[in-house]
């Protein structure tokens, strides 16, 4: 029982540190109005990681959650789409970012995560490519 709780202990440390970071990458690229590559890559770390560590501890809600946002800087990073509305995908990390701070693992992300999945479909609509080719997998 001790090692379950020292273990939920790093994650909740490591993730408020992660969830920091991408208030602050997500913000300074609102303000910039553009992903900078380093930042999508950041980014894109910061919610691998945490899908992961969310998954082992089996917060299966955070941890889709993180996919879904970690899916759209895959495509930002691989792609490069030239139409990007970087004030929604900012809006989308925040409010990912909220969730995973304020909400019991219990809570459900279904919505957001929808969310996140619809922007992303739109995304790829808008840039001209298909929005049903799985990138990862391509």
């Amino acid at each position: 029982m001790a090692d379950h709780e020292s273990m939920v202990e790093v994650f909740l440390y490591e993730t408020r540190n992660f969830l920091e970071q991408l208030e602050q990458l997500a913000l300074g690229s609102e303000d910039a109005g553009a992903f900078a590559p380093e930042d999508v890559n950041e980014i894109f770390r910061a919610m691998h990681t945490i899908k992961g560590s969310a998954a082992m501890m089996m917060f299966t809600d955070i941890s889709t959650l993180a996919h879904s946002v970690e899916d759209i800087f895959f495509y930002l990073r691989e792609l490069h789409p030239q139409k990007v509305d970087v004030s929604s995908i900012t809006d989308l990390v925040l409010e990912a970012v909220d969730f995973m701070k304020g909400e019991t693992p219990d809570a459900s992300s279904a919505e957001l995560r929808q969310k996140t999945e619809d922007f992303l479909r739109a995304m790829k609509v808008e840039n001209g490519d298909d929005p049903d080719v799985d990138l990862r997998k391509a």
